[in-house]
């Protein structure tokens, strides 16, 4: 069964995803040029791309393919339907079809299911082929060009599993992450030096320069308004204009391009390392060492907080969920209205108190907000737990059925926001803006439940139900703060929770109201939301994190 939802969410991740080559293809080089001994050339990747089209018609291709460098990649490794893999170019097409005639259209569909994988599997094989290539070309050996080409030359080994056999079924692609950080740890012993230069080169100046340019939109809907996680695995190269998100906030235009492993660990580090001498904050060289553990960990772990004991423990936990078998991670995070990547709820604090049809985002699915209401579901919850389980694939036939039954997003919606929200555009175009003030509204609720519970436990003291020793006597400052300050919190909440309903009325329920005026008030709505935070914040600033009396 677990490896039945292993499965699934592969094929609409990877190997069957008709968008996948466009983020796999320049990671592949980008690995050959750092790792690889013979580096990475432009024009012989040309040539294998060629080649790897060419097939067993070619002797090249056969060779890799003999000698083992082939049979390694993640695709090949993922066959699901076919192990064949003696094909010309004309057949790849025929093979994919598995008929001589496409007259039904469920012959049709097999087709281009087939023929998808078979795209995948050329341009990862293309990368492995250039560094065989390379290799032969400098004098060794078949077996040795081939143990090249199938560890260093792009994707990891996937042919390599050890102890990640069952571990990797229980956990998404938890030996693709073994396998990568295992050959970076090893040609960095076997090659210390060729590595050091070649990431200077190709990741750690870009990741200078790119900071450089980022940097002058700071305090401007910059950077640090992007998700912290979209920063770690995507070089994020913001842009100039703007836009006006679904939910009114203005973020940031900026175009996402995915990292490799090695610059996931080293870009990273060097970001929070400027961020450090820009602030000076205590703070961001410990996040700077939690957050480099964690980028080398096989389950990836991200630490929020201040690094606490109880925050690393937390991090561990959200990183296990997020990475776990989806038959075992959609149950959890359904059930406990929780998002493990992103370690905050499922439904916005602000909407959990109003009715499951109108738990929805202005990008949630029409299909979905139809089916979730049927079944008295909430549609976040719903579609998160759709392509939570199978990844790309599932979001792209929630596209297509929405558009098949001519509904779409609600017209507050941006033309960027539209297009990113498209199969294909969304794997570079950036919408994961408006990180602050979600970071600043998890920590008011964090707080604010804080708040309640001294607050209930007041009222038992008050109605005898507890002695006031049992609570009193146990209290901090902070805890006295915060009881002070609890009518504020729930001042605020209220005034959130209905800014959260006026901004759903407005995106989908005020078909009288011209879209012109819908939008302005979805923008003066979000202007408020984060006035409202900005006064916890300042609050907040006053009371050092509420740990002592305001000046």
């Amino acid at each position: 069964m677990l490896r039945a939802g292993h499965t699934v969410l592969r094929v609409g991740a990877t190997s069957h995803n008709v968008f996948f080559p466009l983020t796999n293809v320049p990671r592949d080089i980008a690995d050959a040029a750092i790792l690889a001994r013979s580096g990475l050339n432009p024009i012989d990747w040309g040539r294998a791309l060629v080649i790897a089209y060419k097939g067993a018609d070619h002797p090249l291709y056969r060779e890799a393919l003999e000698e083992g460098a082939l049979f390694t990649t993640g695709q090949r490794q993922f066959r699901l339907l076919d192990q064949s893999v003696e094909e010309a170019p004309g057949a790849i097409a025929r093979r994919a079809a598995g008929v001589t005639d496409l007259r039904s259209p469920k012959d049709i569909a097999r087709a281009i299911f087939r023929l998808v994988g078979e795209v995948g599997s050329k341009t990862e094989e293309t990368t492995k082929l250039h560094t065989y290539m390379r290799e032969r070309r400098r004098g060794q050996s078949g077996e040795e060009a081939a143990y090249e080409a199938a560890t260093y030359g792009g994707s990891p080994n996937f042919a390599r599993r050890g102890r990640a056999a069952e571990a990797n079924i229980l956990f998404n692609f938890f030996n693709a992450r073994e396998q990568g950080l295992t050959r970076i740890s090893r040609r960095v012993r076997e090659h210390p030096l060729q590595v050091m230069i070649r990431t200077g080169v190709t990741v750690a100046i870009p990741a200078l320069a790119l900071y450089a340019w980022n940097a002058s939109f700071s305090g401007d809907h910059g950077l640090d308004d992007i998700d912290a996680d979209e920063r770690q695995r995507y070089w994020v190269i913001l842009r100039s204009e703007t836009y006006q998100a679904a939910n009114g906030e203005t973020r940031r235009k900026y175009w996402r391009i995915a990292k490799p492993e090695i610059a996931q660990i080293v870009a990273q580090g060097i970001d929070q390392t400027m961020d450090y001498l820009r602030d000076q904050d205590p703070q961001t060289f410990k996040q700077i060492v939690l957050d480099m553990l964690g980028s080398m960990s096989p389950i990836p772990v991200k630490v929020k907080g201040e690094g606490s004991g109880g925050d690393i423990a937390r991090g561990i936990g959200a990183g296990v969920v997020a990475a776990a078998n989806p038959l075992i991670s959609v149950p959890i995070e359904v059930g406990l209205d929780y998002n493990a990547r992103q370690q905050a709820p499922l439904i916005p604090r602000s909407l959990e108190q109003v009715s499951p049809e109108h738990q929805r985002r202005p990008t949630t699915s029409p299909t979905v907000v139809a089916i979730a209401k049927r079944i008295g579901w909430s549609p976040i919850k719903l579609q998160h737990a759709i392509t939570r389980s199978t990844a790309g694939l599932g979001q792209g036939t929630l596209d297509l059925l929405d558009r098949a039954v001519g509904k779409g997003p609600p017209p507050t919606i941006s033309d960027y926001e539209s297009l990113a929200g498209k199969p294909g555009f969304g794997r570079f175009m950036g919408t994961r803006g408006g990180f602050r003030d979600r970071e600043i509204e998890e920590r008011f609720y964090s707080l604010h439940d804080e708040a309640l519970r001294l607050t209930g436990d007041e009222r038992l003291v008050k109605r005898k139900k507890i002695a006031p020793e049992e609570v009193r006597g146990a209290r901090t400052e902070r805890d006295q703060i915060l009881l002070g300050r609890a009518p504020m919190f729930r001042n605020i909440s209220k005034q959130l929770s209905e800014i959260r309903e006026q901004v759903v009325y407005f995106n989908f329920f005020a078909d009288d109201v011209p879209t012109k005026a819908r939008i302005d008030a979805v923008r003066d709505l979000a202007q408020r939301r984060h006035d409202l935070l900005g006064r916890f914040q300042a609050i907040e600033k006053a009371t050092s994190n509420f740990t002592q009396r305001p000046p």
